[in-house]
């Protein structure tokens, strides 16, 4: 099974601080993964990057952000 190049924070390997990238949460009402959320970490925090408060749910993996599509 291909795991489209998640990193689990399991692993320790964390992004640099203050880098975008995408993460799956574990969700606050619902408990289930989502993954359409940017965060980034610094100091060993994670914060949203959309309003920078600090993550208070479960991340369970990231990855770098993709290029976005160009047309030829």
């Amino acid at each position: 099974m291909e795991n489209n190049n998640w990193i689990p924070v399991s692993s320790g390997i964390f992004p640099d601080d203050m880098e975008d990238v995408q993460v799956t949460f574990i969700g606050y009402n619902d408990h289930a993964p989502h993954c359409e959320a940017f965060a980034y970490r610094n100091d060993e925090k994670w914060y949203w990057s959309l309003d920078d408060c600090e993550v208070n749910v479960e991340i369970t993996a990231w990855k770098k952000n993709c290029e976005p599509y160009k047309a030829e």
